[in-house]
């Protein structure tokens, strides 16, 4: 109970919470199920293709890391973090478009650099934030709530594939 009175008690925490939740109900889960049917049967691209475009975001997340590391928390850290985000979605929202797997590849590099630019921010910040005696709880309850929507995400998703993939093929 104490994680849930700490987190309800701090108005960026829920802020925070909320916008995870509804990220990755909008974008990050369905684009696990949207992202192979793209490369697959939209740009007709090989499984290898699919392969690399993980690849870029997981060598992207990667580099990210490295430079939060190097170049430290930026001094407005939450505007940095939330535009980090937002520019992730917008990378996710840009694949929709591209032509090729390349382009996917590209787009996909920016995301997961970005999101984990972001993540590794957010995860200082909350250590940072939260009184010590409540961080365990505190970051098992932002876990939990911030993937909460993520099934419902995915449903989203492959409802999306069955009523609407046939409009760009």
């Amino acid at each position: 109970m104490q994680g849930i009175a700490y987190v309800r008690s701090q108005k960026w925490l829920v802020a925070t919470l909320l916008g995870a939740a509804l990220a990755n109900f909008i974008g990050m889960t369905p684009l696990t199920v949207l992202l192979p049917l793209l490369v697959r049967n939209v740009l007709h691209a090989s499984a290898l293709a699919l392969g690399l475009v993980f690849a870029a975001g997981g060598a992207a997340g990667v580099v990210a890391s490295f430079v939060v590391a190097r170049m430290g928390s930026p001094r407005l850290r939450v505007t940095v973090l939330w535009s980090a985000y937002a520019a992730g979605g917008v990378a996710i929202a840009a694949m929709a478009l591209a032509p090729n797997a390349w382009i996917v590849g590209l787009c996909s590099a920016l995301e997961v650099g970005l999101l984990i630019y972001g993540d590794v921010l957010w995860v200082a910040m909350m250590q940072e934030l939260v009184p010590r005696n409540v961080l365990g709880r505190v970051s098992s309850l932002v876990y939990l709530l911030a993937f909460s929507l993520g099934p419902l995400g995915i449903l989203l998703g492959g409802v999306a594939t069955a009523t609407c993939f046939s409009l760009r093929a």
